[in-house]
């Protein structure tokens, strides 16, 4: 193996998308209603009981019978457009191979508009950085205040 490779992941630790919904999909005690699907087949949706400080209500979306989200309806704030929503998908989603195709799908069944990107993490596992420095021996640097970060893009220095 080549000394100058080391082996890592980068992975979607997070990945939360606002939406716009369209006017004909509705949530209630009742259930939803989408005027681009009669039966949502693979999907459900349960109420989350609650709503956020942004979002009035949450629903738990599953997918063939495994979570798949959490999608916030109705903000509270007349500031936010009122088709406004996000989609946060469930963390263990994001390690299925065909995750991006599965969201197109929801988007497409129930005629949401993709807007963006509201929150991503990343995860980066490896056993050691390039340069031979372990996690272990960065985090006790840091502890010691012997790495002062700058900042997002300037990285760290010793």
């Amino acid at each position: 193996m080549n000394k100058n490779l080391r082996p890592y992941c980068i992975s979607l630790d997070w990945l939360q998308l606002h939406l716009h919904r369209h006017n004909s999909f509705s949530a209630s005690a009742q259930g939803v209603v989408s005027l681009f699907v009669e039966d949502p087949e693979d999907w459900a949706f349960r109420d989350a009981g609650h709503g956020s400080k942004t979002y009035k209500t949450i629903l738990k979306v599953s997918y063939k019978g495994e979570p798949f989200g959490e999608l916030s309806l109705y903000p509270h704030s007349a500031q936010i457009h009122e088709l406004s929503c996000t989609l946060k998908i469930d963390n263990k989603q994001l390690y299925m191979p065909n995750i991006m195709n599965t969201i197109a799908v929801f988007l497409d069944t129930f005629g949401f508009t993709y807007m963006g990107i509201t929150r991503l993490d990343l995860a980066y596992d490896c056993n050691e950085f390039y340069g031979g420095l372990t996690a272990e021996h960065l985090m006790r640097k840091y502890e010691k205040g012997e790495i002062i970060k700058y900042g997002a893009s300037s990285g760290y220095r010793q």
